[in-house]
């Protein structure tokens, strides 16, 4: 039987020598370097929503503007 989510989940790792608090809650999944406050968060439905979504949640947690790269035509 698989436990639900019910409550945050808190866990620690190491990527390319720098340390990261994850958080996993009913809500979706924030990531922080240790010993930081902010962080980039991202719901569920980010997630699972497909890769453009997840993009754009990232980018913008980031501060990054992605250029609109559809053309309009004449």
């Amino acid at each position: 039987m698989i436990t639900p989510l019910a409550a945050p989940l808190k866990r620690s790792i190491s990527v390319d020598g720098h340390d990261y608090t994850v958080v996993m809650s009913p809500e979706g999944i924030r990531i922080t370097p240790k010993g930081k406050r902010k962080g980039s968060e991202f719901t569920w439905q980010q997630l699972l929503g497909g890769g453009s979504a997840l993009v754009d949640a990232l980018n913008a947690s980031l501060g990054v503007v992605r250029p609109n790269t559809e053309r309009i035509s004449s």
